[in-house]
């Protein structure tokens, strides 16, 4: 279905550099997930989350990355290329 709402996260050692990398190929990456609670800007203590609960979860926050969704296959290469 064309118009499901997919996420496609894929991890990172360095997620701001490689955001840079691909904005200057105007390839627009998302880090929706940059905060283990979201959204980011939450106040953790507000849903009672202590720092160090979920480390796995705090680890893969700053790792994450969405790849775009609805691409052509031109597209989806460009899109690799970031991460060459």
């Amino acid at each position: 279905y064309r118009d499901a709402l997919l996420r496609y996260p894929v991890l990172v050692a360095d997620r701001d550099k490689v955001i840079e990398r691909a904005k200057v190929k105007n390839i627009f990456l998302r880090d929706w997930y940059r905060q283990v609670v979201a959204p980011v800007g939450l106040d953790l203590s507000a849903v009672y989350y202590k720092k160090g609960t979920c480390p796995v979860a705090e680890a893969v926050s700053e790792q994450i990355i969405n790849l775009p969704t609805f691409v052509s296959f031109a597209e989806a290469k460009k899109v690799l290329g970031v991460f060459e």
